[in-house]
């Protein structure tokens, strides 16, 4: 009998404990949204996007993850899916890191950069890769910045090189002080800095670095890493 009274009193303490926790999270929300509308000029749109408009904005995000998903799949053939690595903990892994951030990516771009991310970690040709690492970069990187990259192995396959001259590049990227936006991209072993000085003679001592740069501009190698990046972010 005394084991009953107390086995009540503890369901009772619970029940009362998880209806207490439901009333504050109720009572909570009117507080927030209350407090957001008191926000002078902004409050009323801040409050309407929050509660009304981001969620519905997440789900149209996810499904046109999904049905691009669709889409592309329908177009690969089976025999080209690695089956084995869909079962583990490494693709679970990049599913939720791309789920994640499709919900928060406002670029469309990008969210297709990270459709094609996940449909290209399914397949076996990139099996050798560590998928994880792309993902992560391309967590790291903006649309621009993949542009920038696509620009530069575009130039160095047209002149048949590795080394992109600075100077090419802003005749062909028409967008100011975009250097930052390499030297981001060189902070991220994308894209490889070199140094070219020209000597006495007006000749070019290839990927020479010294102390003071005389006559010198900033050169740009393409490595093997950063096309099989771009690779698995475009197709």
């Amino acid at each position: 009998m005394k084991e009953n009274i107390k086995d009540q009193l503890k369901e009772g303490k619970q029940s009362k404990t998880k209806e207490e926790y439901k009333y504050l999270k109720i009572a909570d929300l009117p507080l927030i949204r209350a407090s957001i509308q008191g926000i002078p000029y902004v409050g009323g749109p801040l409050d309407t996007l929050l509660f009304s408009k981001a969620r519905k904005i997440k789900e149209a995000r996810i499904q046109d993850l999904i049905r691009g998903l669709k889409k592309d799949f329908l177009k690969i053939k089976e025999e080209v899916i690695d089956k084995n690595y869909l079962e583990s903990e490494d693709f679970l892994s990049i599913v939720e890191k791309i789920f994640k951030e499709v919900t928060i990516e406002a670029n469309k771009q990008k969210r297709i950069y990270l459709k094609n991310a996940l449909k290209n970690s399914t397949l076996k040709e990139n099996s050798n890769y560590n998928k994880n690492i792309f993902i992560d970069l391309l967590h790291q990187v903006s649309s621009f910045h993949v542009f920038i990259l696509k620009t530069c192995i575009n130039l160095s396959t047209k002149q048949n090189t590795k080394v992109i001259n600075l100077q090419n590049l802003r005749k062909t990227i028409n967008v100011l002080n975009f250097e930052t936006d390499i030297e981001y991209l060189v902070s991220l072993g994308l894209i490889s800095k070199k140094i070219d000085v020209s000597d006495a003679s007006g000749e070019l001592s290839k990927y020479k670095v010294i102390d003071i740069e005389i006559n010198s501009s900033s050169y740009y190698e393409i490595n093997e890493f950063s096309k099989r990046f771009i690779q698995f972010v475009e197709k």
